[in-house]
């Protein structure tokens, strides 16, 4: 393995659940962003690289997820766009870039 594939899979990202959306690499998807954990782990990534970690959660319907809650593979992503409404409502276009394992997260 090479040094830039060990730098990323040791680099901590931040993390956002999709809801009933999944992303493999080479798509361009965008989502509506309201939950406050996750609109920081945004703010987080646009603040430094604009990569993050996109993992679909098991359970749509479930408000605040757990780690279990997820699947165990999700995808890095590039944020390309963000559009803050009104209401707090924060739009987002993300591009897949790979597959990442994040059986080992946690939500801090």
């Amino acid at each position: 393995m090479n040094n830039s594939m060990e730098e990323t899979m040791l680099q901590k990202l931040p993390l956002i659940a999709l809801r009933g959306l999944v992303l493999f690499p080479g798509m361009t998807i965008h989502f509506d962003l309201v939950r406050e954990p996750f609109v920081r782990a945004l703010q987080a990534a646009m603040e430094a690289d604009r990569r993050i970690v996109l993992v679909a959660q098991q359970d749509p319907l479930k408000e605040e997820p757990e780690g279990k809650d997820f699947y165990t593979v999700g995808v890095i992503a590039e944020v390309r766009q963000v559009l803050r409404a009104p209401d707090g409502v924060s739009r987002v276009l993300v591009e897949g870039k790979t597959c990442v394992d994040v059986s080992g997260f946690s939500l801090d």
